[in-house]
């Protein structure tokens, strides 16, 4: 049972845990590099979960690998709740909310040599167009694996909020020397 009267959001236990720990937020890039290697030793353990078939691992590495990636966020300073927000509705456009449009969806996915289905699904009182993929494909050299969703020709980019200036100034865009 949790102490909390009402559970925080992860970003909001994520962010305690980092307080705890002495770790800033909006730290700059390398506070994000460090938490990047967190995050593929967490994905690591998630792999081995999956491999063994073991639920309770599966478990502790997907709540683990949720922990790093929203402790990234908390080190970059970004709302990592708000862009899930943004991410969620732009995820929304993915569906098609009629027939006609599906078929459009459909068409432009086959063009491009996709071969996709369209499911409708209702929830409530909604009607929601579903495309995705019917079998593991490479297409133009991205693989897309059997059931994975994809694009509604009305699919719309995330809308992001303006970061403060004290955290876009933290993480203004680096060019990477080569080393040589």
């Amino acid at each position: 049972m949790s102490p909390y009267p009402t559970l925080p959001r992860n970003f909001e236990l994520s962010s305690l845990i980092h307080q705890l720990a002495g770790k800033p937020a909006n730290a700059g890039w390398d506070s994000v590099e460090n938490q990047r290697f967190l995050i593929e030793e967490e994905f690591k353990e998630f792999r081995g979960a999956l491999l063994a078939r073991d639920p309770l691992k599966l478990r502790d590495a997907i709540g683990d690998l949720l922990m790093t990636v929203y402790g990234a966020a908390y080190r970059a300073g970004l709302p990592a709740d708000e862009d899930l927000v943004a991410i969620f509705e732009s995820n929304m456009t993915k569906f098609d909310r009629d027939a006609e449009t599906a078929a459009l969806t459909r068409a432009k996915y086959a063009q491009l040599g996709l071969e996709v289905e369209t499911i409708c699904v209702e929830h409530g009182a909604q009607v929601f167009y579903t495309t995705r993929v019917t079998k593991p494909q490479t297409v133009a050299g991205k693989y897309y694996p059997r059931g994975k969703l994809v694009k509604s020709v009305n699919f719309k980019e995330p809308v992001f909020s303006q970061l403060p200036s004290e955290v876009a100034v933290q993480l203004e865009p680096q060019v990477l020397s080569s080393g040589g």
